[in-house]
């Protein structure tokens, strides 16, 4: 059983996220706890944790301590409809951040709904580079994976995103999954590619390779948009090549368009 938290943003209830969270337990039973967040600057409640945040940060208003009560009913409801184990932690105070930031330290993944990241990318950013257990980044309508994309690039972090994918989300390593590599400048070959697929291949049993064009990216995202409902595992967010292509896409809301649930994880 794996321990997942599901981050809600004050009034806001993610269905997008829940129903990822609600598919997983059919997988494998997994520990679901529910996070309910105040309704704050989220790059100012995450960055508190390491003490650079502002010296305030508001708390709930009433109005929306009563929205998130009824978010959190219906997630005790929704649990019980499916016998998922839940639990519920409600952190309706200025140690909002850290508290979410300490709990990821002690679980096994990190589900949130990318309506937080579009109306906060700083959030987004903080989040993905500090956050000690890997981030799913769920849009609001996104389909349940059909295929798994093994964004691959040559680090270390890629090959960790990889591994760490297998460990969380074993269930859905059964799924058609490519291992996708976009090289750079002139670049031909796919670092330690013997290594890399040695590793896929005793994790995803439908596996296979492929190298995209040259240049900046722009093959592969124009191949991602071919693939039927896919999730992308990549390494750390803005330290590697595909990570910049990512990044250009978030901008462009290329993901939200095509509905791409997102895996990252570092060391």
């Amino acid at each position: 059983m794996k321990k997942i938290i599901l981050a809600f943003e004050a009034s806001n209830f993610h269905e997008g996220a829940f129903e990822f969270a609600r598919r997983l337990n059919e997988l494998e039973p997994i520990q679901l706890t529910g996070a309910f967040l105040p309704q704050m600057n989220f790059s100012s409640a995450w960055s508190y944790a390491t003490g650079n945040g502002p010296e305030y940060i508001p708390l709930v208003e009433p109005s929306v301590s009563v929205k998130v009560a009824g978010n959190i009913q219906r997630f005790q409801s929704l649990c019980r409809e499916h016998h998922i184990s839940f639990d519920i932690h409600k952190h309706f105070n200025e140690l909002a951040g850290p508290e979410l930031r300490k709990e990821a330290r002690f679980a096994d993944l990190l589900i949130m709904g990318n309506d937080v990241q579009n109306r906060n990318m700083d959030f987004l950013e903080d989040m993905l580079h500090d956050s000690e257990c890997p981030v799913l980044i769920v849009p609001l309508h996104a389909n349940f994976p059909r295929h798994i994309v093994l964004a691959y690039d040559g680090s270390a972090d890629a090959a960790y995103a990889i591994k760490s994918f297998s460990c969380v989300l074993g269930g859905m390593c059964g799924l058609p999954t490519s291992l996708i590599y976009a090289g750079k400048g002139t670049e031909h070959s796919i670092p330690d590619l013997d290594y890399v697929e040695e590793l896929a291949t005793c994790h995803f049993s439908n596996l296979n390779t492929q190298q995209l064009g040259t240049g900046h990216g722009l093959g592969f995202s124009d191949w991602l948009t071919k693939i039927q409902d896919p999730l992308l595992v990549t390494g750390s967010y803005s330290r590697s090549f595909f990570s910049q292509m990512l990044r250009e896409s978030f901008s462009e809301r290329q993901v939200e368009e095509h509905k791409i649930p997102i895996f990252v994880a570092h060391k």
